[in-house]
């Protein structure tokens, strides 16, 4: 038995060698080879070779876009900041993922920001859920900070390098498990014997950091509920969702009247800065429990209510008569495909590029009208004018289309002051 302890015990500490120790805020970097390292004059390196340097690892992927935005920002910071720091963007895709997005994308094609592909080591090292995550190594292979993407700026690593970064918060990742309750009873006030077994409740609440949007629903037939979770959704995706419609796939932003004044939180725009930080301030959760024998229709109904009365506003979906640009045929004659652009746009890319421009007025084809002669035909159209109709229509004529501004019944969702 002796034999057999000793054995177990030292398979067991074998074990635990092999796992990599994470390193946290103030523990040392310790000796690294890395691998796979692309966009760089040097394929694998030795980390210990940078000593001296700060290093900025920016673990990130080619399909998040925050992400891809950091990449382009960490090009401008090397210029100013590359004789006292080292940037590099880590990723856990494979080497020829990767090496695609280089050659192919706009920012990969420009950049020169070396990035490590395929890692593991890395990411073991400093463990994360939400992208894009930034570790901050000093010149002495010291770990300093953990940060999300918006530290990466003048400011900040002017901070940095000054020694001010133990002051900034760590960045909270942690395992967010949706099959479980965000609201709980206090335990201190009820335990497994005298909590509810069947109850309804409802939360809303404003952005939670760290949590990867989403939504799910779970059922719980014992308890006989349903719990309903949407997980930093903005506005449009919240209401939407509860009217049985996908914001910007089946529906638009040209479909939604609300006052211009404060539209900013509704609608996204390059001008209101990065797509992170507009989502930081304006996307929102919510978690409500109802009984299992409620039907779908009056769950949605009054989940709506709830964000009503959150919001303070009175939201609802209408099919309105209002002004359109309605595309119509110029005559009934065969249509040839003529000024054929593989660079162009579809009939109903036009229509989707026009309705994602708020305030514009919805485009819709005219109803009845078969359309089937379009399909595969791409239209040669400036679409950096479709705010001008004239326009539009000029580069229409050729196809033997054309918009009319008509009065037309169309799906709306209406936002109005409660």
């Amino acid at each position: 038995m002796r034999f057999l302890f000793i054995l177990v015990q030292l398979t067991s500490m074998l074990y635990a060698q092999t796992l990599v120790t994470p390193i946290g805020i103030g523990e040392e970097l310790p000796p690294l080879t890395i691998e796979n390292i692309l966009n760089s004059e040097h394929r694998s390196m030795d980390l210990s070779e940078l000593k001296g340097k700060h290093i900025v690892f920016d673990f990130g992927s080619t399909y998040c876009p925050p992400c891809i935005e950091s990449l382009g920002k960490m090009e401008s910071l090397k210029r100013l900041f590359g004789e006292n720091m080292e940037f590099f963007m880590v990723m856990h895709e494979p080497v020829e993922k990767v090496d695609k997005f280089l050659q192919h994308s706009e920012v990969g094609k420009s950049s020169t920001i070396p990035i490590i592909a395929a890692d593991t080591i890395l990411h073991q090292k400093f463990r994360h859920i939400a992208q894009p995550h930034i570790v901050w190594i000093d010149e002495k292979g010291i770990a300093k900070a953990f940060t999300g993407r918006e530290y990466l700026s003048i400011d900040y690593i002017k901070s940095y390098l000054q020694g001010h970064s133990t002051s900034w918060p760590v960045k909270w990742d942690f395992p967010y498990d949706k099959n479980k309750a965000m609201l709980v009873f206090n335990p201190d006030n009820f335990n497994h014997t005298n909590t509810p077994k069947r109850f309804i409740s409802s939360m809303v609440s404003d952005h939670m950091e760290g949590l990867v949007w989403g939504g799910k629903s779970q059922v719980d037939p014992v308890k006989k509920q349903i719990r309903l979770t949407a997980i930093n959704l903005n506005f449009l995706q919240l209401y939407l969702r509860n009217f049985s419609r996908t914001y910007d796939l089946d529906f638009f932003n040209a479909q939604v009247l609300v006052d211009t004044a404060g539209s900013d939180k509704y609608f996204y725009s390059p001008k209101l800065g990065s797509r992170s930080k507009w989502n930081t301030k304006n996307t929102y959760c919510y978690e409500m429990v109802f009984p299992l024998s409620m039907s779908q229709s009056k769950i949605n109904e009054r989940i709506v209510q709830q964000l009503n009365l959150y919001f303070g506003l009175d939201v609802q979906l209408k099919n309105l008569k209002r002004p359109c640009w309605v595309l119509s045929r110029v005559s009934a004659s065969k249509i040839e495909k003529v000024n054929v652009d593989e660079n162009g746009v579809s009939v109903k890319g036009l229509l989707r590029t026009i309705n994602r421009i708020p305030f514009h007025l919805p485009a819709v084809i005219e109803k009845d009208l078969d359309f089937t002669a379009y399909n595969g035909l791409v239209l040669d159209v400036d679409l950096t004018k479709l705010d001008d109709i004239d326009k539009i229509n000029h580069d229409l004529e050729s196809y033997g289309l054309t918009f009319k501004i008509l009065d037309h019944e169309i799906e709306t969702l209406v936002i109005e002051k409660n």
